[in-house]
């Protein structure tokens, strides 16, 4: 029997060819993609690299971070029409 679909890798670190590749499944949502991606360079020294302190900590954690989905700034109501 097959892997179902919950079971069905979504991504990770691959070497092909000679070359390392990460490849993440793009029918994820942000969050696994970046989890994904997060584990993938946890493998990598990345000392020399600049990379802002939310991001180094996700790698560190092996990707076990949430990322927020992008929200509305501001939210209004409709305003019903004038019957003059």
């Amino acid at each position: 029997m097959g892997p179902t679909t919950s079971q069905r890798p979504s991504g990770g670190l691959v070497r092909l060819h000679g070359k390392t590749l990460i490849l993440i499944d793009d029918a994820l949502g942000p969050s696994d993609r970046a989890a994904i991606l997060a584990k993938a360079l946890g493998g990598f020294e990345l000392d020399q690299i600049y990379l802002p302190p939310f991001v180094r900590a996700a790698i560190r954690r092996g990707g076990n971070t949430e990322v927020l989905e992008p929200r509305p700034l501001a939210r209004t109501r409709r305003q019903p029409p004038d019957d003059e």
